[in-house]
């Protein structure tokens, strides 16, 4: 009975070992912002959803609106759906990201810039956010990416990114 209870301990170890990276790099932690990137260019609301965690939440906290918050891949997926049913037919988004510091599982903080064409005008917006991974079907994901506004200032403030 002992030796199955700690073979089955080792198995257990040798599973929870596999199913996380022991050490990952920081392309590894950036890589749900260029899936963001990608969906936004293409406006590919799954592609954008694959960059959350199954139980990921996103939340839109803008000064003089209500807040606004999505969790699991249904709602995220609704949420892009409807965000990218605003920008011009054909149009992609550019989306840049700069971050504080570097990033990791841990919450991290940074500023975007989204360019995007509404109504034949373009549209320059710029926000905070605050996020943090997870590892989720073999890749870090968000497991919450909160953003509200921010200004140019707060933007240019911040390192480009090497995405």
């Amino acid at each position: 009975m002992t030796k199955t209870l700690i073979r089955t301990a080792a198995v257990a170890a040798l599973l929870a070992a596999a199913s996380t990276p022991a050490l990952a790099s920081n392309a590894d932690y950036v890589a749900p912002y260029r899936l963001l990137q990608q969906a936004n260019r293409t406006l590919d609301p799954a592609l954008a959803t694959s960059a959350y965690a199954t139980e990921g939440v996103l939340v839109f906290d803008i000064p003089g609106a209500p807040a606004e918050s999505f969790r699991g891949h249904d709602a995220i997926r609704a949420a892009y759906v409807r965000s990218f049913r605003q920008v011009d037919p054909g149009t992609p988004i550019a989306l840049e990201f700069r971050f504080e510091g570097p990033v990791r599982p841990a919450p991290h903080k940074g500023a975007y810039r989204l360019t995007a064409k509404i109504g034949g005008r373009e549209i320059v917006a710029y926000g905070r956010f605050t996020a943090s991974l997870v590892w989720d079907r073999n890749a870090w994901r968000f497991a919450e990416d909160r953003g509200t506004a921010a200004s140019a200032a707060d933007y240019e403030a911040l390192p480009p990114a090497d995405l």
